[in-house]
């Protein structure tokens, strides 16, 4: 008794090439969640000097296979001070320069961003799915 597989060197390549075409395909998506998730920190920061808000940028979308990465980054120096806060501080001659609270901006919008970006992630993948089956 024997049999014989016709096409399966074919069909290796159509699963291996899987990941990747899913992965175009989650580009637009996450490309368009970086940006939404910087301009609402944008419109959360304050306008005192404007050096917060001009310091948010989407860097360098990243491909590693499948794996797809945008960063939202703050180029403002003191942004992780806006974020995290500080305890009390004083100069070099002792004067004190008090505390400044966290103001958890980053940290309030990119999980509320991430959600949706993961639902569209999602729904992406199951219209594929059902275009697959019929």
């Amino acid at each position: 008794m024997s049999f014989s597989w016709n096409g399966l060197d074919r069909l290796r390549q159509q699963l291996s090439a899987i990941p990747g075409v899913l992965a175009d395909d989650a580009v637009p998506i996450i490309q368009a969640a970086a940006e939404q998730a910087a301009e609402k920190i944008k419109q959360v920061y304050p306008a005192v000097d404007g050096d917060l808000r001009r310091g948010v940028k989407v860097r360098g979308l990243r491909r590693e296979g499948a794996a797809v990465s945008i960063a939202v980054v703050s180029t403002a120096p003191h942004a992780h001070l806006f974020e995290y806060g500080t305890v009390r501080r004083s100069n070099l001659k002792g004067a004190n320069r008090g505390t400044m609270p966290a103001k958890p901006v980053v940290s309030a919008v990119a999980p509320r961003v991430r959600r949706t970006m993961d639902q569209e992630l999602i729904d992406m993948l199951e219209r594929k799915a059902q275009e697959a089956v019929s």
